[in-house]
């Protein structure tokens, strides 16, 4: 895949937001925008191989599965490390042990579930969020890019696309609720459908884990109140800017 066919690095008032081009679509970039030099787009080439080889160690989707990352208009707002310490030591001691994904997924959502923080993790301003759409903390990422530690903030009616993900993630929500429907394809990625297999509404202190194949999913705050949620990855976020392999722009099966 060439670089000009997938990414696009731009700065906004002190706000990270890389665009990853898929069908034909990229997120929507507001305010005073300008191009990054050449340099910076190379960095972010190497960064997104880079992380997305580490990330790789284990994959069921392998070299041949990997599709464009899309944004879907997330804004990542700069890397801090304020990341509570005991989480990231039960984080590496858990992925020291090189297990699959399926079980690295449960035992860092023991990890979260024993060290989840509260909303005061991220500032007031972060905390308000974004009318423009969700978007992403990075509260650490680990040397070598075994692991990412984020805070996603949604505002009511914020949306996701339905989606699909590069690694294993554990997420807890620490304000507010989540509404998540679970999906599985059906007939190929290409020409193929979606069904809608369960909806659940992840509430305040809820911790839930999965990894791929299995994980494509759509989360939404319905609620009048911001949500807010820590997401562990199996990847170097600050590099990939986010998470996610493939949208899905697919007829869903009615329940």
């Amino acid at each position: 895949m060439d670089r000009e066919d997938y990414s696009h690095l731009t700065y906004r008032m002190g706000v990270t937001r890389v665009d990853m081009y898929e069908l034909g679509a990229c997120s929507k970039t507001s305010g005073a925008c300008l191009p990054c030099a050449a340099p910076a787009r190379r960095e972010l080439d190497r960064g997104f191989k880079q992380a997305l080889r580490a990330a790789d160690a284990g994959s069921p989707h392998g070299e041949a599965g990997r599709m464009e990352v899309s944004m879907a208009g997330t804004a990542t707002a700069r890397i801090s490390a304020r990341c509570p310490a005991g989480l990231l030591t039960g984080i590496r001691a858990v992925t020291r042990k090189r297990a699959d994904w399926a079980e690295t997924a449960s035992l860092v959502a023991d990890e979260l579930r024993r060290h989840l923080p509260s909303p005061d993790i991220l500032t007031a301003a972060e905390r308000a969020g974004d009318p423009d759409g969700y978007v992403q903390h990075i509260l650490h990422a680990e040397d070598g890019g075994s692991f990412s530690v984020v805070a996603l903030v949604w505002r009511p009616g914020q949306i996701t696309p339905i989606h699909d993900h590069v690694t294993w993630c554990v997420v807890g929500v620490v304000a507010g609720t989540e509404h998540e429907e679970l999906y599985e394809l059906r007939g190929g990625e290409a020409g193929g459908c979606l069904a809608r297999t369960a909806a659940r509404q992840n509430l305040t202190g809820t911790v839930s884990g999965f990894a791929p194949p299995g994980d494509i999913h759509r989360v939404r705050n319905c609620a009048q109140q911001t949500a807010i949620s820590i997401h562990i990855y199996g990847a170097d976020i600050s590099r990939l800017g986010s998470s996610v392999r493939r949208c899905y722009d697919l007829p869903v099966l009615s329940a």
